[in-house]
């Protein structure tokens, strides 16, 4: 059983449409950091008189372990209530590098405690819980969190088509972000087993994930493989996806390809690093602006001051990088 066109959607959609989606089923982030999604009631209110089946997650800044059992905690309390049918999830990632700006290495040795302890709580609440990541992260899990379901981010092409096949890894893949406008999943299993609680025993076609991420070779090189991105090869060597972008000359940092050498530090091979400014326009919203520039809408609020980064102006110029 594939179940495609699953949208997993949060506050960057504020009015979603979810009348196609009407009796199938959708992802709904519940909270982010301390704080609950703005628009998660309106979310579930709308799923509720569609008859949609939902899945909750909660995008994790914890920077150790205690940290990630207070957002278990807070998230518990965000989803008190409310009917889940397809699991709650921790979202284990660093796309706005808040973690290693704040000091925390992306390696096995902080990622792993976290997500587990995270997911303990979840799952000591009676709920079927797993972890959403890159592919490229999924070493940084193993083998503490191998008893946890997995929910992978793979997009392959990006072009709506099905080209990386993660159900080896775990029961939800993120196979496509519809250009930056939507990210639209695959649920590899019967829904079904969502609904039996935190014991519940995945597909026997489960294997185990890599227990090793890559490393950079002797040389300071590490080459792309199918499936990387800039930024997951960023967040595996402590970096970020800017400074790779800078050290190899890479004027699109959404166009990598498999086989591509990627050198990990050094200086610069071409001067890439000049500001570049856009001028907001009708309909713009800063997460669909970092998207198209390769970054998040954090990182945007945060280089330009934007306190709300739901409110900006057509006609103000920010600056992207």
């Amino acid at each position: 059983m594939r179940i495609y066109n699953v949208p997993d959607v949060s506050e960057h959609q504020p009015n979603f449409d979810f009348t196609p989606y009407a009796g199938k089923y959708a992802i709904l982030r519940a909270g982010v950091a301390g704080r609950e999604d703005y628009s998660f009631r309106r979310h579930v209110s709308e799923c509720q008189r569609l008859g949609i089946t939902i899945g909750v997650y909660f995008y994790s800044y914890a920077l150790n372990v205690a940290q990630a059992i207070e957002e278990a905690q807070r998230f518990l309390s965000i989803i008190s209530g409310v009917d889940i049918g397809l699991g709650v999830w921790l979202d284990m990632e660093d796309a706005d590098h808040y973690k290693v700006n704040n000091g925390v290495a992306i390696t096995h040795d902080n990622i792993a405690p976290m997500s587990r302890a995270f997911c303990d709580v979840i799952a000591a609440a009676g709920y079927y819980t797993g972890i959403y990541t890159s592919l490229s992260w999924l070493g940084y899990l193993a083998p503490e969190c191998d008893s946890y379901d997995k929910w992978v981010a793979a997009w392959g092409n990006n072009d709506g088509s099905h080209t990386v096949d993660t159900s080896a890894y775990g029961t939800i893949q993120q196979y496509t972000s519809n250009y930056g406008t939507l990210d639209e999943n695959v649920i590899f299993v019967d829904p079904s087993i969502y609904r039996t609680g935190a014991t519940a025993d995945r597909p026997v076609e489960y294997v185990q994930m890599p227990t090793q991420s890559p490393v950079a070779t002797s040389e300071n090189v590490y080459v792309a493989q199918y499936g990387d991105t800039l930024s997951g090869i960023a967040a595996k060597f402590g970096t970020t996806y800017q400074r790779l972008a800078e050290i190899n000359g890479i004027a699109d940092p959404n166009v990598i390809y498999a086989g591509q050498e990627i050198v990990i530090s050094g200086e610069p091979v071409a001067n890439t690093s000049d500001e570049v400014y856009y001028t907001i326009q009708d309909g713009d919203t800063l997460s669909d602006i970092a998207e198209r520039n390769g970054t998040s809408y954090q990182y945007l609020a945060y280089l330009n001051g934007i306190s709300n980064p739901n409110v900006i102006y057509a006609g103000t110029t920010i600056r992207i990088r």
